[in-house]
C-alpha cells in the first residue's frame, strides 16, 4: 500500500470516523499529496490545509483536484512540506520519545491502573469483542466473578457487568441482584437505569419510573428538568416509549452519548448509552422529539449518518417536520445518497408549497 501510496499523485482519505487517520500519515510520509476531508478531529492540531496537505468537502472534492492537477509543482511543493514534517515529528521514533519524556516527568495523561481495575478493563474488551462478533464469555465472566470480591468500586463495576450479561441473556431475576448490589456498593450509573430497563421489560412502568427518579440525585445537572419528564412520561399515552426516551435523557446526562466506533451487530434491550435507548423509544413510539434528539446525539458523536434509515422512514411515512426533511437531505448529500438527496429536496419543496 504505501509503494501505491508514493506512486500516486493524490493520496485521498474519506472521515468515514471524524479523526487523523493512519492512512493521512502513511500518504504524508509517502510524499505524494494528501487530500482529506475537511473537519476531520485532530487534524489540524498537526497540519495546516494548504501548507501540508488540503483538504476539501465533499461539494468541492471534483474542482479541487482538477486544480491540483493542472498545478503539479504548486501542490507538489504542499506534499514535500507535508512528508518533511511527518519525518520530522510523527514517526514511530518521536512518538516513542514523546512517551519516554512524560514517563520520565512523571506526567502522563493516563496514569497506570491497578491490577483489578486493569482486569475489569480486559474483561470489558472481551465481551465488547463478543458482543460485535460472537464468541464464548466464559473467561470474563469468570474474571468479573473473581472481582466481586475486591470491595470497592471495581466490585461495584464488575457486578453491573454481570448483570449486563444475566439481562442479555434473558436471566432477569439474577440481572437486578447483580444490579442492586452495584448501587449498594457505589456504582449508581449507570445501574439504576438497567434497572429501570428491567421493569420496563416486564411491564412494571411505575416502578422503571420510581427508578429513574433515584438516579436523578447523581448526575450534575439537567435533574429537575428529567424529573418533570419522568413523571410525565409515566402518565402519558404510551409510557414505555416515553420512560426509555427519559432514560435516554438520563444517560446523555449522565456523559454516555454513545460508544463511537462500536457498533453492536444487534438491538441491544439493555443498552449502555443515550443514542441505543433512544432508538428503542423511537421504534415504540416514532417521535419527532425523540428523533431530535437522537440527531443531537448523533451529531456530538460525528455518527449522523447512521440515522438516514430513521430520518427515511419519517419522510416516507409523513412523520417528519420540514426540519427533518432539510436534515435529511443534507446528510444524503454529504453521504453521497445523490438521488436520495433530490428526492428528499423535492417532499420539503412539496411540504412547503402547502403553507
Amino acid at each position: 500500500m504505501q509503494d501505491i501510496f508514493a506512486a500516486s499523485r493524490i493520496v485521498l482519505n474519506e472521515n468515514f470516523f471524524s479523526g487523523l487517520t493512519l492512512r493521512v500519515l502513511q500518504g504524508l510520509a509517502s510524499g505524494s499529496l494528501v487530500l482529506t476531508e475537511a473537519d476531520g478531529d485532530g487534524v489540524d492540531a498537526f497540519f495546516q490545509d494548504g501548507t501540508h496537505l488540503v483538504c476539501y468537502r465533499p461539494h468541492t472534492l471534483l474542482r479541487t483536484i482538477a486544480e491540483i492537477l493542472e498545478h503539479p509543482a504548486v501542490y507538489g511543493a504542499i506534499a514535500a512540506h507535508g512528508q518533511e514534517l511527518c519525518r520530522r515529528l510523527h514517526t514511530s521514533e518521536a512518538r516513542a520519545g514523546s512517551f519516554m519524556r512524560h514517563i520520565e516527568a512523571r506526567d502522563a495523561w493516563n496514569a497506570r491502573r491497578g491490577g483489578n481495575a486493569r482486569r475489569l478493563a480486559g474483561a470489558r474488551a472481551e465481551i465488547r469483542l463478543c458482543l460485535r462478533f460472537g464468541g464464548s464469555l466464559e473467561r470474563p465472566v469468570a474474571m468479573l466473578a473473581e472481582l466481586l470480591a475486591a470491595r470497592d468500586e471495581i466490585a461495584a463495576m464488575a457486578a453491573c457487568e454481570l448483570g449486563d450479561i444475566h439481562a442479555r441473556s434473558g436471566l432477569r431475576s439474577e440481572a437486578l441482584t447483580l444490579y442492586r448490589k452495584a448501587v449498594e456498593e457505589g456504582y449508581p450509573l449507570p445501574s439504576l437505569i438497567k434497572i429501570a430497563m428491567l421493569h420496563l421489560h416486564d411491564g412494571r412502568n411505575a416502578e422503571a419510573a420510581q427508578t429513574l427518579l433515584q438516579a436523578l440525585p447523581h448526575l450534575h445537572a439537567d435533574a429537575a428538568l428529567l424529573e418533570e419528564a419522568v413523571q410525565a412520561a409515566e402518565h402519558s399515552a404510551n409510557p414505555q416509549a416515553e420512560l426509555l426516551f427519559a432514560a435516554a435523557r438520563v444517560y446523555r446526562a449522565y456523559g454516555a452519548i454513545f460508544e463511537t466506533g462500536f457498533f453492536k451487530q444487534r438491538e441491544d434491550l439493555f443498552p449502555d448509552t443515550a443514542l441505543e435507548t433512544a432508538l428503542l423509544a423511537w421504534e415504540m413510539g416514532h417521535s419527532g422529539q425523540v428523533l431530535d434528539f437522537m440527531l443531537d446525539c448523533a451529531k456530538a458523536c460525528g455518527v449522523e449518518g447512521e440515522l438516514l434509515p430513521q430520518l427515511l422512514f419519517a419522510v416516507e411515512n409523513g412523520l417528519a417536520a420540514d426540519r427533518h426533511i432539510a436534515r435529511a437531505a443534507e446528510l444524503a448529500e454529504r453521504y453521497y445518497y445523490k438521488e436520495a438527496a433530490r428526492g428528499i429536496a423535492g417532499q420539503l419543496n412539496k411540504s412547503m408549497k402547502k403553507r
